[in-house]
């Protein structure tokens, strides 16, 4: 069951970056993997309610700077944009009436060429992806890598009326090994490289 959800949160541990070396690492310690990866930059739920308000804008080439003043004084967030975006001009022309200020969000992300994330607490506007601090958890798979024993069972004999008995032999012994650490880490690495 463990194994299932750790390899179910797997392709949550890297970020997309083509060409980009992975945003995660795997260390083992003996039966213990400690997986460090970036938090994300996902929306908190309640940021999310304060993005369904409906808004009334517009813009014509206004500076991406003024831009996430707009957004802050409507949702009352706070919002940063990165020095490198202010600094490449990003220019913003876009007329709303009475539209979701998250689908405002979305558009200003899509007119300006620029990446939109939550990050230390605040709506985070970039010209870079945003990957969110990176956080270490230690996941014990010591009952993974467990063998459990397979103890053949008893002979049968099982008899029909009017017929002889039928005799059900115990079945061989499985052969089969445990997983190692290395190769559940190995697994997660497979299913995040795909």
């Amino acid at each position: 069951m463990r194994l299932a959800i750790l390899v179910l949160l797997a392709p949550a541990l890297c970020v997309d970056l083509v060409g980009a070396e992975p945003a995660y690492s795997i260390a083992r310690y003996g039966n213990r993997l400690a997986v460090t990866a970036p938090t994300g930059s996902a929306l908190p739920p309640s940021v999310s309610a304060r993005l369904r308000q409906r808004v009334t804008c517009d813009f014509v080439e206004t500076p991406i700077n003024e831009v996430a003043d707009f957004l802050r004084r409507s949702s009352g967030l706070n919002v940063v944009c990165a020095p490198g975006l202010i600094a490449g001009d990003a220019r913003v022309t876009l007329a709303v009436k009475d539209m979701e200020l998250g689908n405002v969000v979305d558009w200003i992300r899509t007119l300006a060429h620029c990446q939109v994330g939550w990050l230390d607490g605040a709506l985070f506007i970039s010209d870079q992806p945003i990957a969110g601090r990176s956080v270490t958890r230690l996941y014990d798979v010591s009952d993974l890598t467990l063998l459990v024993p397979d103890f053949p069972g008893p002979e049968l004999a099982l008899s029909a009326p009017g017929a002889g008995g039928i005799v059900i032999s115990p079945a061989p012994g499985s052969g089969r090994e445990s997983p190692s650490s290395d190769d559940i880490a190995d697994l997660i690495e497979h299913v995040v490289a795909k």
